[in-house]
């Protein structure tokens, strides 16, 4: 384990969420002081949470073929071809699982698929979808592949997977380098943050090892990752939707000099608080 700073800002005065703990195990979740970012301090290094992923959860508790993650797909593809047209366009998707959003945008938009993936059984299933893959982390793919893959891909997609990366600003560097000019970088995740409840914290939170889902965006945090990373911004209606999804044209460089705060910590940290009365009051009405 090691503790890291906020992953958007670097500042290093995290808040506890009090009601974190009993939801997780008694694990901690922190809010960034400045910036308002929802993460977490202390992680394992890349390869073993994408380990823990490949060996423990996927397949056990998640699976991107259950019906729920299907219609998501199926929403985010019709999303792209909508916004930005896929057919005959190269996308690469981060963290493909077992390539049901490949397979879609294959078939029914005609675009040029490519999956990278840690899970070798999941490669095997994209194998048997036609579907070319790497079997790794996105990191050791630009590594094997950095001199002949940049610049190479139309659209770049992470599906509730930046949230599960112990190093995004690492994953966002190396996934701007993977498009094209004026390529398109998309982000989808099922985070809640300053928008209605739609759950109550018992199905947010996991007991499940924290440093697994070490990053909870709202919009603004998400806005300013993309604004960081030299991509302009745009949303779908995130505030009524189960799905936050943001997608960006690659500008010709990074903001590095990006730094200003986007939530204020002190209503992240009143938000939860009443996330977690509506919870208990949901709870002891209707559980």
């Amino acid at each position: 384990m090691k503790e890291v700073k906020c992953d958007l800002c670097g500042e290093n005065k995290p808040i506890k969420i009090n009601c974190a703990p009993q939801y997780t195990n008694g694990q901690e979740i922190h809010i960034c002081s400045n910036c308002g970012l929802v993460y977490v301090v202390k992680r394992r290094n890349p390869q073993e949470i994408a380990k823990a992923w490949s060996d423990e959860l996927y397949g056990s508790k998640y699976t991107g073929l259950s019906p729920l993650m299907r219609g998501r797909h199926s929403y985010i593809a019709a999303y792209l071809d909508q916004e930005f047209g896929l057919k005959g366009k190269s996308l690469l998707d981060v963290g493909a699982g077992e390539g049901n959003f490949l397979r879609i945008c294959k078939d029914d938009y005609q675009a040029n698929v490519y999956g990278v993936e840690p899970s070798d059984s999941n490669c095997k299933l994209l194998n048997e979808l036609e579907i070319k893959s790497f079997s790794g982390t996105i990191e050791e793919f630009h590594a094997k592949n950095e001199s002949g893959t940049r610049n190479t891909f139309d659209f770049v997609t992470l599906q509730w997977t930046l949230e599960n990366c112990s190093e995004p600003n690492n994953i966002l560097k190396i996934c701007r380098d993977f498009l094209k000019p004026n390529g398109v970088l998309l982000v989808a995740t099922g985070s809640r943050i300053l928008v209605p409840f739609k759950s109550v914290l018992n199905f947010y939170f996991s007991h499940n090892p924290v440093d697994t889902h070490p990053l909870r965006f709202s919009k603004s945090t998400l806005e300013a990752f993309f604004v960081k990373h030299g991509f302009k911004p745009q949303f779908n209606s995130y505030f009524n939707d189960g799905i936050l999804l943001c997608s960006g044209i690659k500008q010709k460089k990074p903001n590095n000099s990006f730094d200003t705060p986007c939530d204020s910590p002190q209503k992240v940290a009143k938000f939860f608080e009443e996330w977690n009365d509506y919870t208990k009051r949901f709870t002891e009405l209707f559980l």
